[in-house]
């Protein structure tokens, strides 16, 4: 009921929540936007599926829930009770998906596993920004140090790391962001790693889609965030021409993107 005061994400959008009475916005997955983004639309369609509502283990509504005009789908519209993503939201709640401490979770494979491990936030994102990021991974390095030596050493590497300023290429006059790993088993490997993308929202690779191919290659390539883990190689040449206005599409590269 807290969360919902401030985001209302259970009604599918922003509207009536706190959060769109304090900033005007009803964008809460970036606050540099002030409303929602066209490229959602094909969300909402997704949403509106019956066959997608039914895998999501929503099945009471593909058989009796009214479903809404994809045009009402966008955050600006009036919250409906019967909204896909309200129902698809609330299913994920009640079975324990959502909404519940996943700090153990993590402090358990970073204590007791040989799994590597990262975690990444968006910096315009309101709702798990760094914040709340840095706030759960703290609580996990705290329940890691006190279960086991690996924890320990683990969560004195960690505070102990300098952040490495990131940049996807060498050439880039914009910085991606910036991130840190660190080795948790010296006998397996194992990493932890996080990492914060600017100009991003909770939807990370909509709004910096080459930000998060890099970000992600270079967690399963073992590569760091600094200028050695630079590898130009593994990403496309072609132009992103997919996601959010202005930060990503035809927006920033209208020259080589299709109308």
């Amino acid at each position: 009921d807290k969360w919902n005061s401030l985001f209302n994400d259970n009604g599918g959008r922003a509207d009536g929540g706190n959060f769109a009475k304090l900033t005007g916005s009803t964008n809460t997955a970036n606050i540099l936007m002030g409303g929602g983004a066209p490229e959602w639309q094909g969300y909402g369609m997704l949403m509106s599926n019956p066959a997608f509502l039914k895998a999501m283990h929503v099945p009471s509504f593909v058989a009796s829930a009214t479903l809404v005009d994809v045009s009402e789908l966008n955050n600006d519209s009036p919250a409906h009770a019967d909204h896909p993503g309200s129902l698809i939201y609330n299913a994920f709640i009640d079975s324990g998906d959502w909404c519940v401490n996943s700090s153990d979770w993590y402090a358990h494979i970073i204590a007791n596993s040989d799994v590597d491990l990262m975690i990444y936030s968006a910096a315009s994102d309101p709702i798990l920004g760094p914040p709340t990021t840095e706030a759960g991974i703290m609580a996990s390095l705290q329940t890691a140090a006190e279960a086991s030596t690996q924890g320990r050493e683990a969560s004195a590497r960690f505070l102990r790391a300098k952040k490495d300023v990131w940049r996807v290429d060498k050439d880039d006059s914009a910085v991606a962001g910036f991130g840190k790993c660190v080795v948790v088993n010296d006998m397996t490997g194992q990493r932890f790693c996080y990492s914060v993308v600017h100009n991003a929202g909770h939807e990370l690779p909509a709004f910096q889609p080459r930000a998060a191919l890099d970000m992600l290659n270079r967690f399963l390539d073992g590569r760091t965030f600094g200028p050695s883990g630079n590898d130009p190689s593994s990403l496309p040449t072609c132009a992103q021409c997919g996601g959010v206005a202005p930060f990503a599409g035809p927006s920033i590269t209208p020259q080589q993107c299709p109308a």
